[in-house]
């Protein structure tokens, strides 16, 4: 078992308990009491109670939701991280399963413990309520890009008051056109308009809440056990993720005004190797910052023995002083289920922004789509309105069945135009990889012009919004120099966010390049020392003494 001084240094390097003095750290340890599992042992059982806040202090701990062939891993836990949140909220049982990931030593505390600690060291409290939100909201919400290995230390939407402003204009249209619907309604004596006008405005009404709020709620700020996230998605038309690994971050910092300062609500900005990433209005960023900064220490001490351990690896291997029997032992890797071709197409029909991979797809604004389809969707509508009009008995030209005939012909005729500006407008793609960008325009059945470069080679990157409609509806065009040639991703949504993309990459592909600058220069350097280590042990062999007859 551990000595308390062994635990405390462990404590201190999670939040929150990493802003306490080792005194109080110790008056934790103290309260603490450990258990030791095998391999695939069950430490707790969704459904059981929850009576225990655990601290992994050697091994590690997955944690699942569901049985048999239903169990999802939501969360792999190593030394000096937290698990079982259920009881900093006086849950009655566990909402997840968690079992030993090889021999485990875990460290537990009572819940009448914590809540004395509580009690004793209340600037705890705000640290360990946006723990226990966090975990709640990562069950709440499935991501499919996090790995199964990959625990979840903080996730969180903007702050509730911007829900709150966007459903201010929502109140107001209800308190204006409610009453002057409901009047019309009484005055009409319930007339078939008057319903209908009112059903119109609770539709408008509820439904431009109901986007307001799935808008608000499908944005995320995310700090997992590996990366730093932004996520911000559109339903059906934009999806935008943009990330760094911890052991890539260079500075964290929070930005806020004088409202920010009153509510308890910022940014909070991490910069990268990569560029920044902002986790935009979020509450108590402070909070955020710490929790950030102690994640990011804890990746660069972890990086660091790694890379020690990777250098000492060569160098046996360069020198031939591997360990028989030492064999390398491969993590099981979690199948990647990939979507099929048609799931794939209605997924990204009207998709402004989408990613596969590290590949990031753009298409120009949907104003332009629908500015694409409004004569063929106007001329559907016509010949169907002709239609009824004529089986209402309106005009009589023509049989009922001759009319429907003819309609169905010219559907068929009007769709297929839909069909061909739809496509018009999907074929025109502008592509950021790893590597290169790419502009692709296209023509249905006819001509198709594609434009590449690679990132190494941009010069400049620019965008302009053009015109009242392109401030208001936010889409312009971003300008990429590669030297005599321009390429350009005309219209597309949120060109800063493309521009911004654009320069992440950028970055991103010139740390790559100076990492593998690096690991060239570390293998000159083994080849040194390979070649000191043969001409030293031929310079052995020669001064050995001959053998005596």
């Amino acid at each position: 078992m551990p000595s308390l001084e062994e635990i405390a240094g462990l404590l201190k390097t999670h939040y929150p308990f990493r802003k306490l003095d080792d005194a109080r750290l110790l008056a934790i340890a103290e309260r603490m009491d450990g258990q030791t599992f095998e391999d695939g042992e069950l430490i707790f059982q969704a459904g059981n109670d929850a009576r225990h806040l655990y601290f992994v202090y050697s091994g590690a701990v997955t944690c699942s939701v569901g049985e048999g062939e239903a169990e999802m891993v939501i969360s792999r836990f190593v030394p000096g991280d937290l698990f079982g949140y259920e009881m900093l909220g006086n849950e009655a049982c566990w909402q997840s399963s968690a079992s030993a990931d090889g021999q485990t030593l875990v460290m537990r505390l009572f819940r009448d413990d914590m809540q004395a600690i509580l009690e004793e060291m209340p600037e705890l409290v705000d640290g360990l309520e946006m723990l226990y939100d966090s975990y709640h909201l990562s069950l709440q919400v499935p991501f499919d890009w996090r790995k199964p290995d990959e625990a979840i230390y903080f996730m969180a939407r903007k702050q509730i008051l911007f829900l709150a402003l966007r459903m201010a204009p929502v109140a107001l249209l209800a308190v204006f056109t409610l009453p002057l619907a409901l009047t019309f309604l009484v005055l009409t004596n319930g007339m078939a308009t008057a319903w209908v006008v009112l059903l119109v405005d609770l539709l408008a009404i509820a439904g431009w809440g109901l986007w307001n709020y799935v808008d608000w709620a499908n944005d995320y700020s995310v700090v997992t056990s590996q990366r730093v996230i932004n996520q911000e998605r559109v339903v059906l038309l934009y999806d935008s993720r943009q990330e760094a690994p911890l052991n890539a971050v260079l500075s964290v910092t929070t930005s806020t005004d004088q409202w920010g300062r009153w509510l308890k609500y910022g940014d909070v900005i991490v910069r990268t190797y990569a560029g920044v990433i902002v986790l935009p209005k979020l509450a108590n960023p402070q909070q955020v910052v710490a929790l950030i900064e102690g994640e990011w220490a804890r990746a660069r001490v972890n990086r660091t023995a790694m890379e020690k351990a990777a250098i000492a690896k060569m160098l046996r291997e360069r020198l031939g002083m591997n360990r028989p029997g030492a064999a390398a032992v491969n993590q099981p890797v979690a199948p990647q289920v990939e979507p099929g071709e048609l799931q794939r197409l209605f997924a990204n029909l009207f998709r402004m922004r989408f990613e596969s991979g590290s590949t990031i797809t753009y298409r120009t604004h949907w104003f332009f789509l629908l500015r694409h389809i409004f004569f063929p969707t106007l001329a559907f509508l016509a010949v169907w309105v002709v239609f009824f009009l004529r089986a209402a008995g309106v005009f009589a030209v023509l049989s009922v069945g001759a009319m429907f005939a003819l309609t169905l012909l010219g559907s068929l005729v009007v769709g297929l135009w839909w069909l061909y500006q739809y496509t018009d407008w999907r074929n025109d793609y502008y592509v950021i990889s790893d590597d290169q960008v790419l502009d692709v325009y296209k023509k249905p059945l006819g001509r198709e012009e594609r434009q590449a470069a690679p990132l190494r080679n941009i010069q400049s990157i620019e965008f302009k919004r053009i015109g009242l409609l392109g401030l208001l509806l936010n889409y312009g065009t971003v300008y990429i120099r590669v030297g005599d040639a321009n390429l350009t991703f005309d219209y597309v949504f949120n060109p800063a966010d493309v521009q911004q993309e654009l320069f992440r990459r950028i970055a991103e592909r010139d740390y790559k390049d100076k990492r593998s600058a690096e690991e060239k220069e570390l293998q000159r350097t083994l080849d040194l020392f390979q070649i000191y280590h043969r001409v030293a042990e031929e310079d052995r062999i020669l001064r050995q003494p001959p053998p005596q007859n």
